[in-house]
């Protein structure tokens, strides 16, 4: 048997290396419980509003357009405006149902705490569906077929909502490029509003500008649509 101070010189690396190894694993069990919170939160919610509200409604107008149907609401008095709404409404409420269902997920079946106000989250996810809804609209009155525009749809709202929304990937760590194309995605701002009012709660200096951005688009995009439309019917 080796002298003690020989066995303690050899026994000494691989003893420390041992408890380095041990050390990797040890975290605490406060941040093992919370570490994928944001990843569910993303899980419930993702892109899902964005691609089916856009995707939705951008067969509406065209699908008139194929059908020969559109020559009928030429002759009516019926306004732009009230076609819209009209095509806006069932997928707004469907929409909400959705969320109302993503909301249920992530709060019973994922456990993710929601720390924020449940009217704040509801009137941010209103606008953002609000927004994927004009998008479609705009999209659906510009063209006249139904499978362009599901295209053009999934190429502009699908990729871009799950790739640079931060859903994924943190939004640093992409190019400088990059990420200044992010800021022209409303998937961006509501993710950014999810994990706040989930996770965080109701802080408002992140809340006020990201729903304001998101407010801004909705606004554009739906006179943008009501445009096209009005164009279209004169």
């Amino acid at each position: 048997m080796l002298p003690r101070k020989e066995q303690a010189r050899l026994d000494g690396p691989f003893r420390h290396t041992q408890q380095r190894r041990d050390l990797t694993h040890v975290v605490p069990l406060d941040r093992r419980e919370h570490d994928d919170e944001p990843q569910l939160v993303g899980q419930c919610f993702d892109s899902r509003p964005e691609v089916l509200g856009a995707l939705l409604t951008s067969l509406v107008v065209a699908r008139e357009w194929e059908r020969g149907t559109i020559e009928a609401l030429f002759v009516t008095p019926i306004r732009p405006g009230e076609i819209l709404l009209g095509k806006t409404i069932p997928y707004f409420a469907l929409g909400m149902i959705g969320f109302a269902l993503c909301v249920l997920s992530a709060k019973f079946l994922f456990h993710v705490p929601l720390r924020g106000s449940l009217l704040v989250l509801t009137g941010v996810s209103m606008l953002y569906l609000l927004v994927a809804l004009a998008l479609g609209l705009l999209i659906s009155s510009a063209l006249k077929s139904q499978f362009v525009a599901s295209q053009i749809t999934l190429l502009v709202t699908f990729l871009p909502a799950v790739m640079l929304s931060g859903f994924l990937f943190d939004l640093r760590s992409l190019p400088a490029a990059v990420q200044l194309v992010t800021f022209l995605l409303p998937a961006r701002y509501y993710v950014t509003l999810l994990q706040t009012i989930f996770l965080v709660g109701d802080v408002w200096a992140v809340i006020v500008p990201n729903a304001a951005v998101l407010a801004a688009m909705m606004t554009v995009l739906l006179w943008l649509a009501r445009r096209a439309t009005r164009k279209q019917l004169a």
